[in-house]
């Protein structure tokens, strides 16, 4: 490695210990979704420096390598999902090699943790229902809201240069109001590793009370089936919201089929749906299956005439 390459990694080390710092003095004021935007415009140089440089991982010194490990957690504590998808999950002579740093570098405790690769999710046995706990007595909500995650709240971007995650407008106040009211479980037809990355940057306030994955589907004819009765709640109160209507259709009537999120800066629609569901879970004791009619009412309406 020459000193330009480590004149680099050093550099972009800093930048992100500049973030961080930010970050940790601001984490009550700063919205780290639109933060990660503003940071967007350096992941691609970031990432070619450490595409480089992981390459070659035999010709780093031990200094440079603890930089490089030190910039993984920092993206990790960061959420910059874009590094993490283009450089981890994408490339395997690499994903192998942080993998083994990142081992050596942990304790045993710390090793058993969540998968690190996306491979792994295949060895998740199925859950037994129910899939969630039982209530807390202290947990007045009387509402379970289901959100699909990919096309619902976000939309995944990937290109040859890079690959980041877009997050649909009004998405964090609709699940900021609507945690008042309902348990929020978003249940994706996503692995754990992608989607717990995705949530994590979306979830900042940490409203989601659960989060289901591929491994609680089930798949028929190529769909990945989202079962509400075995959820552990009674079907009366469980409204799932899905871009896909075939992912609920053991339960259509508990559904809110959504336009498809492909990040339209300007698409509106959770705010428009936030209104309505607010409506129905504001009083407790109501049967959901008969307050939805309504709101499909009210979104073909608005598909009507936007077309």
């Amino acid at each position: 490695m020459d000193n330009n390459q480590k004149e680099l990694i050093n550099h972009s080390f800093l930048y992100y210990q500049k973030c961080k710092t930010i970050i940790e003095l601001n984490n009550d004021k700063i919205d780290e979704i639109k933060l990660k935007n503003n940071f967007h415009c350096h992941n691609k140089i970031v990432k070619n420096i450490l595409l480089n440089l992981l390459t070659n991982l035999s010709d780093i010194n031990k200094s440079i390598t603890d930089n490089i490990l030190e910039i993984f957690f920092l993206f990790k504590k960061i959420k910059f999902i874009d590094i993490i998808n283009t450089i981890i999950r994408n490339n395997e002579l690499i994903n192998s090699k942080i993998n083994i740093i990142i081992q050596e570098s942990l304790s045993p405790e710390e090793r058993l943790d969540s998968p690190t690769d996306e491979s792994e999710d295949a060895n998740i046995p199925p859950p037994e229902p129910p899939f969630l706990p039982v209530k807390k007595e202290n947990d007045k909500r009387d509402y379970c809201l289901v959100l699909d995650l990919d096309e619902t709240l976000v939309h995944y971007f990937e290109d040859e240069t890079e690959s980041y995650v877009k997050v649909r407008l009004g998405a964090e106040n609709f699940i900021k109001e609507l945690s008042k009211y309902c348990e929020i479980c978003i249940f994706t037809a996503s692995t754990k590793y992608y989607a717990d990355i995705v949530i994590d940057g979306l979830d900042y306030n940490h409203l989601v009370d659960f989060r289901l994955y591929r491994q609680h589907t089930s798949i028929n004819r190529g769909i990945n089936i989202k079962d509400l009765s075995k959820l552990g709640r009674s079907l009366e109160k469980i409204i799932i919201v899905d871009n896909i209507e075939d992912n609920y259709q053991l339960q259509p009537n508990n559904g809110i089929n959504i336009s498809d999120f492909e990040g339209d800066e300007n698409d509106n629609e959770l705010e428009y749906l936030l209104e309505d569901l607010l409506e129905i879970v504001k009083v407790p004791g109501k049967n959901v299956i008969n307050e939805l009619p309504k709101v499909r009412r009210n979104m073909q309406k608005r598909y009507t005439n936007l077309s």
